[in-house]
């Protein structure tokens, strides 16, 4: 591109190629995407920390009721 020496130093204004355009949206389009998932991903992370707390909790009442049958024959 030939830049006329009264134009250096300044600012040009030049269309964007439409590819280009195309291709910022779809980065765009792209890390609203990513965002979404890592929101999914840590909700899922909190639920199976759920789930797993839950599950130590049942193991827990389950062992004391087994004791507590172990002592009656």
């Amino acid at each position: 591109m030939n830049i006329a020496p009264e134009a250096k130093g300044k600012e040009i204004e030049a269309e964007h190629h439409p590819l280009v355009l195309a291709l910022q949206e779809k980065l765009e389009a792209q890390g609203a995407e990513q965002e979404k998932i890592k929101e999914e991903l840590n909700s899922l992370s909190e639920g199976q920390q759920n789930i797993v707390r839950t599950q130590d909790d049942i193991s827990t009442k389950l062992s004391a009721i087994l004791a507590h049958l172990a002592n009656y024959p």
